[in-house]
């Protein structure tokens, strides 16, 4: 993998890390501030199975389905969630606690969005098209209290900028968006495609082709194809990598892999698999990429 792939893989990463940031600080601040409920201060794994069940039942929103499929392995409308939510075992609580207490650096993703659903973080899901990051006050370090904006991402402000976002800006910007693209290019193994149309309509689906997902009715597809809801951020971002041995240690825990058909498979992003729904994709370890990417070296 070059340098240029390396370098846009971390700002990906690093993008996450600003909402991660900004979800565990909105929730000390709501600690501090005694705005949380109850069972959110004293944490144990029973106190986050009697909350997710208080907070589905109160405020249940699609927009959240897919942390809560991801997280319970079940999802699709309310009472399926609260009916996983009933049968889960607590223990799956325990790394977010783990997280939250210190005992551990990091903790896997859907960890952190199950956090910003209990805690009503918002904008949620993670998206790439905000600016999560944590602004400084007095020079003292960040701060985040629960009223701090989460702005969309805009690299001029035509406010207090109107007129000096010159050429030399641009040339640097279209540099950096060029970059990026090369490097998604060559990590994944083949072009990135621009943004798919979205069908419109209630009914808006998606199913799988071969290393990305298409944009469908939701009727059954005459071939048996798996059709799900439409996921805008999937649709254009989820591929499998047909070129894994362009993956190496700089990709460590930067994609998923899973298995199907007797194969692994490598992913650029989180989720299940997408021709076996129940599996849950894992993050690939340097000896997943050592084994799969690279034998015999």
């Amino acid at each position: 993998m070059d340098s240029d792939n390396s370098d846009s893989l971390l700002i990906l990463v690093g993008m996450f890390d600003d909402y991660e940031k900004s979800v565990t600080a909105f929730y000390e601040a709501r600690k501090a501030n005694k705005t949380l409920s109850p069972l959110l201060t004293n944490l144990t794994p029973a106190k986050l199975k009697r909350e997710s069940k208080v907070v589905c039942e109160e405020r249940y929103d699609r927009k959240d389905d897919l942390t809560l499929r991801a997280f319970f392995e079940q999802g699709g409308d309310k009472e399926i969630c609260l009916q996983a939510i009933k049968k889960c075992d607590i223990d799956i609580f325990r790394p977010l606690i783990n997280f939250l207490a210190g005992r551990v650096r990091r903790t896997d993703e859907i960890n952190i969005e199950l956090l910003a659903w209990l805690i009503d973080f918002k904008p949620r899901p993670y998206n790439d098209k905000y600016d999560y990051r944590i602004p400084a006050q007095g020079g003292s370090g960040p701060t985040h209290g629960p009223a701090a904006p989460i702005r969309p991402i805009d690299p001029v402000d035509p406010v207090a900028k109107p007129f000096n976002f010159g050429l030399w800006q641009g040339l640097v910007l279209i540099t950096i968006i060029v970059a990026v693209i090369i490097g998604i290019r060559f990590g994944t193994g083949s072009v990135k495609r621009p943004p798919a149309p979205v069908p419109t309509g209630q009914e808006a689906c998606m199913f799988w082709d071969e290393d990305h997902y298409e944009p469908t009715t939701c009727n059954p597809r005459s071939d048996g194809t798996l059709v799900i809801a439409l996921d805008p951020e999937k649709l254009n971002h989820f591929r499998r990598i047909t070129r894994p041995d362009t993956l190496t240690e700089a990709s460590v825990g930067k994609v998923w892999w899973g298995r199907y058909d007797k194969k692994v498979e490598f992913y650029t992003d989180s989720g299940f698999h997408p021709l076996d729904q129940p599996q849950k994709l894992r993050r690939a370890t340097l000896h997943m990429i050592r084994k799969y990417c690279h034998p015999g070296q």
